[in-house]
């Protein structure tokens, strides 16, 4: 049953100074291996089992006929096992069997003997056939009993043959793992013999050329003499200077335009227009105040109008209200829903300096905040953010209850976006923010809507529908032509009236614009 080549022969064992190990037809002796001793054990042992096994089910496949005369014939049966079967060593084995169906055998002669003798009706017949069936049933019971003991032998059997094949089994595969690492030895071994037999070779030619390099003398000669050179060499430091200069340039000039090349975001008036095919409303400079909010400072932190009049920010502003102005807002344009692309663009900053500049010329502005999502517009006016127009679009407050004055211009009043709510769409896709933005219609004299960005969600796009135009708003060098293109294609697929894009955070010192305008802006307003 096993296929041990290495170990059951000599051809392929390891040997060595103090022996080796090999199989019984190996010419150095043999050697007891435990392993394969206990596996041949396991083998015959598992043969047996597997014979006593079949010849129990022998047994137990007669006892299942129920069949009388088969049963009795195993006491004079040769099978294997049937020597140690409980059929044969427990309850009598078949003796008892075998006294019954004598018994019956001796009633069906009485029976037979009394009808032919007394006639079928005699009450004697009857008796007797009340003990064959006695005998029948004694018969059956004991059957029945010699099946079952012939079925604890099978399982008992059947358990111990597959104990003896898992055990056999488990020493096969140590065995198997033995003749292995046999195998990898002998290999090792014999490379450590041609590794040695290499060391001696070499170490013996190292001492000979040791030898050999003592014995012979030192010899050397001048293959090619050295010759002066024809002319002198001086160093041109003028010519070195022109040669980096003139590759410094033109690296830098190549890794300049590269860099142009694959810049795509925008940074001036004319790649907006060509872009977008609409008009730049405004520019509004750099400007370098932090508009975030920190605790006990004022409201004109956040604005350019209150903290610095005249700087180029402020102008700018100025320059926005007037284009504003002379477009119709304030008069047929009342409402304006102002937006980005994408997040960061410096919208909600534009839309609250716009609502100062605007509330400045005496008109009634006011500012709502539509961003439900992440609202800034309550933190520029430096209020609290608890009610606001979540909660009017909810149904939890009135237009008047959640309005907040401006503290230090009097014309400007704030609708902050209200709690945070996770249902921001939903709000204001309902009729209700019609409502609020008809009752800000009627009350004031300009409304700005400052919405979330256009790209990410689509409150822009639903609020807008609401207003008379929108106004987009984008950072200069930041946002990208692909952006833009995409923001002005979902607006107009919506049907959302844009009037014209504003440039923010454009660095008026740049040359572009001094090329243009041919003066330093941010000079011009005295700004450092």
């Amino acid at each position: 049953m096993l296929g041990l080549a290495t170990l059951g022969g000599g051809s392929a064992s390891p040997s060595g100074a103090g022996g080796g190990v090999s199989g019984g037809g190996g010419g150095g002796g043999s050697v007891s291996i435990p392993e394969l001793e206990r596996l041949t054990a396991l083998n015959e042992e598992v043969t047996q089992a597997e014979a006593l096994r079949l010849g129990h089910e022998a047994i137990y496949r007669l006892a299942a006929t129920e069949n009388p005369d088969l049963i009795s014939s195993l006491g004079s049966s040769s099978l294997p096992g049937l020597s140690s079967s409980t059929v044969m060593s427990q309850g009598n084995g078949l003796d008892i069997l075998n006294s019954l169906r004598e018994q019956e055998a001796a009633a069906r002669v009485a029976y037979a003997s009394a009808e032919t003798k007394y006639g079928p009706k005699n009450p004697h017949l009857a008796d007797i056939a009340n003990q064959l069936k006695s005998l029948h049933d004694q018969i059956q019971n004991e059957i029945a009993k010699i099946k079952q003991r012939a079925k604890n032998d099978l399982v008992l059997a059947q358990q111990n043959e597959q104990a003896l094949r898992s055990a056999f089994e488990a020493q096969k595969l140590v065995t198997s793992k033995m003749n292995d690492d046999v195998v990898q030895l002998g290999v090792l071994m014999a490379q450590a013999r041609s590794s040695r037999a290499l060391y001696d070779i070499l170490y013996a030619r190292l001492q000979e050329a040791n030898i050999d390099a003592g014995n012979s003398a030192t010899n050397v000669t001048v293959a090619d003499p050295a010759r002066p050179p024809g002319g002198s060499y001086m160093p041109q430091p003028t010519l070195f200077v022109i040669v980096g200069l003139l590759g410094g340039l033109f690296l830098g000039t190549g890794l300049a335009y590269m860099l142009e090349s694959l810049d795509d975001t925008l940074a001036d008036s004319f790649q907006v227009e060509t872009v977008s095919n609409l008009p730049v409303l405004g520019m509004i400079t750099f400007h370098r105040m932090d508009a975030r909010p920190r605790e006990g400072a004022l409201a004109t932190e956040s604005s350019s109008f209150l903290v610095a009049p005249e700087s180029a920010t402020a102008e700018s502003f100025r320059s926005l209200r007037s284009g504003l102005t002379l477009s119709g807002v304030g008069r047929k344009l009342k409402v304006l829903s102002i937006t980005s692309a994408l997040p960061g663009e410096g919208k909600s900053f534009t839309v609250y300096n716009l609502g100062i500049a605007f509330a400045a010329t005496g008109l009634k502005v006011l500012i709502i905040d539509a961003d439900l999502r992440r609202p800034r517009q309550h933190a520029l006016f430096r209020v609290a953010r608890e009610d606001g127009l979540a909660d009017i679009l909810a149904g939890l407050k009135s237009f008047d209850d959640v309005l907040e004055s401006h503290p230090v211009e009097p014309n400007l009043t704030l609708l902050p976006a209200g709690r945070q709510s996770p249902l921001a769409s939903e709000l204001l896709g309902s009729d209700e923010i019609g409502k609020v933005i008809q009752a800000a219609r009627e009350r004031f004299d300009l409304v700005l809507v400052d919405n979330p960005p256009a790209l990410p969600v689509a409150d822009a796009i639903i609020v807008g529908t609401y207003c008379d135009g929108t106004i987009g708003v984008l950072r200069a060098g930041r946002t990208s032509r692909k952006a833009l293109r995409r923001f002005v294609q979902t607006l107009a697929r919506n049907r959302v009236h844009i009037l014209g894009m504003v440039i923010e955070a454009v660095d008026m010192s740049a040359s572009e614009y001094r090329s243009v305008y041919g003066y330093n802006v941010e000079s011009y307003y005295g700004e450092k």
